[in-house]
């Protein structure tokens, strides 16, 4: 063990009474401008010193650390640490041993990434903690996921291509054909283009002189070959003339891709699609389906506008249709702040919805006049109606009573009457604490569940995560007891934290004393 683990594991309330910290808190204040000569030059100093400035002032919890900046270092007066270890992350490692690794950081140590094995461990760790397995790669394997797990850096020294990085960390153990985008001028070289149609009709079970009939631009597409139909102007036609210039002509093909291009033959097929299925006006968008036009052969029409039936649908007949009205939104469509805002707008404004009737838009009416509208609010506002609201009408003020909000005596909303009691209770009873309701956002990788605690405590130098499970015993809600124990299982192994589960025999039974004896088992 290390000397200077001793002052690595002392609790902050010591800390405090240390010297060089109480020459540190007057160097903040103004009152003196450097350490006493030599302070710095002790180990065990730059560990009290820099202990005290993220636990006690900044505050950090334990996975923020590492993302320290400079700013920060500037702004509590740091730098003179800084200068002993000339990196953030060195000086990080030395105060807090074995407890970051590199890839915690924002930077890694130069030359960290030269390393194949550093970038593979890292990557199956990131594969690990968002529920990935090795036969997900190919599908996980895209730049945008990858910068955004921080292989930046990797992606440049293997040209930017997420094949060539994989293949170096798994040598041929995945082909071209698993991953949705190949290398930069991959396609360029027509005998690569020429062994994956051939794999194609293959696999398709099709004879080569059928070729131009059975191989479609649905299909291309459906085999990750869109960017080499790209370089053909999306025809078929045109790419696989190129490839077997001598086995084909153009008259054997059906019809190119440019046949779409025209409105007109657009209008006259959809016009005949209508008539030939007896699709009313009003349904076209309960019909309009990606397998529906998958099902007629005309996916190739549906692509001429990004395979989205809303798409064509608003080309055809503009400001007609809600996006409500399809059966299925494109994917994402909800994470946009301003589709979210357009839709209540549009539903409120078709059904003549004053502001005076908004607070009445509660998950009771939308189950009954408009159920879609709940996984939306649930996934996005945390279930809370008002949020989506209030975000959707900035225009107009409501108070929390108009959507029979419970408030807490401090200002804080509660979900439930329970739930405020034990509110206003935790702040009459912890007046020393900060205690803070849904604000911190917590996911769960094994589940992929978003969980937002009812309280995190913050208590000298805990801090605990207070759950109130109401309905634990109840059958008023499927799947309640089953989410509650998944809840329960994470939260339990979160480190830097202290979990205290209310259960309703905690409360109910005996009051505020279950809470106090459940708080006092912590200490």
């Amino acid at each position: 063990m290390d000397n200077l683990d001793i002052y690595r594991s002392m609790p902050l309330d010591e800390i405090m009474k240390k010297e060089v910290v109480k020459f540190y808190m007057e160097i903040l204040r103004g009152k003196r401008k450097s350490f006493p000569k030599g302070t710095l030059e002790n180990k065990e100093n730059i560990i009290l010193i820099f202990r005290y400035a993220v636990e006690g002032i900044i505050q950090s919890k334990r996975e923020q650390i590492p993302l320290l900046t400079t700013k920060s270092f500037k702004e509590y007066k740091l730098f003179g640490l800084l200068n002993h270890y000339r990196s953030i992350p060195k000086l990080i490692k030395f105060v807090y041993k074995d407890c970051f690794v590199e890839t915690n950081f924002q930077r890694v140590t130069k030359g960290y990434w030269s390393d194949t094995k550093n970038i593979k461990t890292y990557f199956e760790q990131c594969l690990q903690k968002q529920g990935y397995t090795h036969q997900d790669i190919p599908q996980v394997a895209k730049v945008e996921t990858l910068v955004s797990w921080g292989f930046s850096n990797p992606l440049k020294r293997y040209g930017h291509s997420p094949l060539r990085l994989i293949n170096a960390l798994y040598p041929d153990e995945f082909n071209v054909s698993d991953f949705e985008s190949v290398p930069q001028r991959y396609w360029n070289n027509p005998n690569h283009a020429r062994k994956r149609i051939m794999e194609i009709i293959n696999e398709e079970n099709i004879n080569f002189n059928q070729l131009p009939i059975k191989v479609t631009q649905e299909m291309l597409i459906k085999y990750g070959l869109s960017t080499l139909l790209k370089k053909h102007n999306g025809s078929p036609s045109q790419l696989l003339l190129s490839l077997f210039p001598s086995d084909f002509t153009l008259d054997q093909f059906r019809k190119t891709n440019r046949y779409w291009k025209d409105i007109h033959n657009i209008k006259t097929t959809i016009d005949s699609l209508l008539k030939k299925h007896n699709i009313p006006h009003h349904d076209i968008p309960k019909y309009f389906t990606k397998s529906f036009f998958r099902e007629q052969g005309l996916y190739g029409l549906i692509q001429e506008f990004n395979a989205s039936p809303i798409e064509l649908v608003n080309t055809l007949y503009p400001g007609q249709f809600e996006v409500t009205e399809f059966q299925r939104v494109p994917n994402r469509y909800w994470y946009s702040r301003e589709n979210r805002i357009q839709a209540l707008r549009s539903f409120c404004e078709k059904r003549s919805i004053s502001r005076e009737d908004l607070p009445a838009l509660t998950r009771s009416y939308f189950r009954k006049f408009f159920p879609r509208f709940i996984s939306l609010v649930d996934r996005h506002y945390d279930s809370k109606f008002h949020l989506w609201i209030t975000e959707a009408f900035p225009e107009y003020t409501f108070s929390p009573e108009e959507f029979k909000l419970l408030v807490g005596v401090d200002g804080q909303l509660c979900d439930s009457m329970e739930e405020l009691q034990i509110h206003n209770f935790l702040c009459g009873w912890l007046q020393e604490a900060v205690i803070t309701r849904e604000k911190i956002k917590f996911i769960n990788p094994s589940s992929n569940e978003g969980y937002y605690p009812d309280w995190i405590i913050n208590q000298g130098q805990q801090t605990i995560i207070v759950e109130y499970f109401g309905l634990y015993h109840s059958n008023k809600y499927k799947g309640y007891k089953e989410k509650a124990d998944r809840k329960i299982d994470y939260y339990r192994k979160q480190d830097g934290y202290a979990f205290l589960p209310i259960l309703p025999e905690d409360f109910k039974d005996i009051g505020f004393e279950g809470i106090k004896n459940k708080f006092k088992s912590l200490l």
